[in-house]
């Protein structure tokens, strides 16, 4: 049977120097629905939706993320019924290159956060964002990061139970936002959780994600650091 897990996006606030402190979320659903869930009052501090954004003409139900498929033994591709051993949650962004401009015009670089979570603090013994192999097979995760023409891969670190990447744009973003007349810029994430098809997969990934309905949580911030 089909199943399909949730992303969440939370997005975080913009830091306008490395110093400053401060956070709001709210969750956008499959059906692109908004609900604030947290509101700061900081100086210097602003909405990272002014400038970060997801980009609404695609992912699952157009909501800006298309998250993986599943079945007992595997991963399915975007038809449903394909087994893969890899199952892939992607974000589409949308950067305000003018708004990027006036707030981080003097800014050495600028720094994107990126972090995927379990929506709920401890909601399975299963940590996803851990590499881990037994007999039966592997699970690992993985990550490719695309702004404008470039595709590369970021380093991560895993904290607690999260997935963490903190992507410093020195060359590429700034010299779109310095030198293009363009208004946005695409920037796409793709996670890719790969696990061992068959037994390992039912006892490691699918036994959790379907007794503990396990929903994702995908954090953004973004700030100049000068």
């Amino acid at each position: 049977m089909l199943k399909k897990s949730k992303v969440y996006l939370i997005m975080f606030l913009c830091v306008l120097s490395s110093f400053s402190i401060g956070f709001a979320s709210w969750s956008i659903q499959g059906e692109v629905e908004e609900k604030i869930i947290g509101n700061v009052d900081v100086q210097n501090v602003v909405n990272s939706k002014d400038y970060i954004y997801l980009d609404t003409t695609k992912g699952d139900n157009n909501s800006g993320i298309d998250w993986f498929d599943y079945e007992e033994t595997a991963y399915l591709n975007d038809d449903g019924i394909t087994y893969n051993d890899t199952g892939y949650i992607d974000a589409f962004f949308i950067i305000d290159i003018q708004k990027c401009k006036e707030l981080f015009g003097t800014a050495n670089s600028i720094q994107v956060k990126l972090t995927l979570k379990y929506l709920n603090d401890n909601p399975t013994d299963l940590n996803i964002f851990v590499n881990h192999s037994n007999k039966d097979g592997r699970r690992t995760i993985n990550n490719t990061v695309t702004c404008a023409t470039e595709t590369f891969t970021s380093s991560a670190n895993t904290v607690n139970r999260s997935y963490v990447l903190t992507i410093t744009f020195d060359d590429i973003l700034l010299k779109y936002a310095k030198n293009t007349t363009a208004t946005t810029i695409p920037f796409n994430v793709q996670f890719a959780l790969f696990a061992t098809t068959g037994p390992y997969f039912n006892n490691n990934i699918y036994k959790y994600l379907e007794q503990d309905n396990i929903d994702f949580a995908l954090g953004v911030e973004i700030q100049g650091i000068e």
